[in-house]
């Protein structure tokens, strides 16, 4: 049988910021090791997020960009709806620009249950967008062209994203058999 080397215990002032968040919130919250392509996926989708929420703080002041008008925003953007207030834009902008963040540094639970949830709530924009378009015609056919083309495939992507950032690794899996439980293993 090998003996296994012991290792010094780093006194808590000088653990790394993930040490200290595992052990507060559990083994299942370790920040997991992503893959490169999980980060590079993980960070094109927060700048993407933040893109689209900025667009929406964009709204909340008035502004009908990238549009001319609030007419032609109202039948291409809104659907028909009117335009939309600035306490709701600025609500979507701010949930955006968390998700943003959240899937780029997902290193304590609340952020990845955060994360999750976007994953979610995409997901479901997205389904319902082409549901929608299949089983009842809309009012506005300009907004129904640009959800069906642009808006439900593009939250169906961002969600896709979204799980594949946060799906643990095989890297992940290594290290959590090879570390004890309650303890984090960082590169």
């Amino acid at each position: 049988m090998e003996a296994r080397p012991t290792e010094t215990p780093i006194p808590a002032a000088r653990r790394p910021l993930t040490v200290r968040f595992s052990r507060r919130w559990g083994s299942w919250s370790t920040p997991s090791v992503q893959t490169s392509t999980q980060r590079v996926t993980a960070l094109s989708t927060a700048v993407v997020l933040g893109g689209v929420g900025a667009l929406h703080a964009l709204w909340a002041t008035g502004s009908p960009w990238p549009l001319q008008d609030h007419d032609r925003f109202d039948e291409v953007i809104m659907g028909g709806d009117g335009f939309p207030p600035a306490a709701a834009s600025l609500a979507v902008a701010g949930a955006l620009a968390g998700a943003a963040v959240s899937i780029a540094h997902p290193s304590t639970r609340p952020r990845r249950l955060f994360a999750i949830a976007t994953a979610v709530a995409l997901g479901a924009r997205g389904g319902v967008g082409l549901a929608l378009h299949t089983l009842a015609k809309r009012k506005a056919p300009d907004f129904a062209r640009m959800d069906l083309r642009f808006y439900s495939p593009l939250c169906l992507t961002l969600a896709a994203c979204v799980a594949a950032s946060l799906r643990p690794s095989a890297r992940d899996s290594r290290n959590a058999q090879a570390a004890p439980s309650g303890c984090s293993v960082t590169s």
